[in-house]
């Protein structure tokens, strides 16, 4: 079957998404035009499986790397600062927040798959992996050679 374009788009309002996430005031429903629930589910998914796919490339995570290494390097910090900033500190802050991303459960929370049972983050994992990722934000803040890495490169 044929999802339309505009049944599509209405799919993905960000007022009602990020309404449904909790992230923004919870918004009315979008009126979609006359698609059977399969049909705008598996659009949903579809269209974030994609994006789930391009957010745990290598590809992305390379690119990503560069960029800030090169951002660091440019600012005056030195190459052993910036691999240790981006391999000791953003790369697991990035790995976990990825790990979050759930195209399951983001297309039930916006609800156009409303038949889905037991997503990722209803199954407790979205809390444990936030509770990780904090855990992992405080042990990069109290380490003494992220400290003294951000002090090279500031001074």
């Amino acid at each position: 079957a044929v999802v339309s374009t505009q049944s599509t788009g209405m799919a993905v309002n960000p007022d009602f998404a990020c309404g449904k996430l909790g992230a923004c005031p919870l918004s009315a429903a979008p009126q979609f035009a006359p698609v059977r629930d399969d049909e705008g589910c598996k659009a949903c998914m579809d269209g974030l499986d994609l994006v789930d796919q391009i957010l745990k490339s290598d590809q992305l995570m390379d690119l990503v790397n560069i960029a800030i290494d090169e951002t660091c390097k440019a600012i005056g910090g030195d190459v052993e600062t910036c691999e240790g900033i981006v391999g000791g500190i953003l790369d697991p802050i990035l790995k976990n927040l990825i790990a979050l991303f759930d195209p399951a459960s983001l297309c039930k929370q916006a609800g156009a798959c409303p038949a889905l049972l037991n997503t990722k983050w209803e199954g407790g994992i979205f809390c444990d992996a936030c509770k990780d990722g904090v855990l992992e934000l405080q042990n990069i803040a109290e380490d003494h050679e992220t400290d003294a890495m951000l002090i090279e490169l500031t001074d």
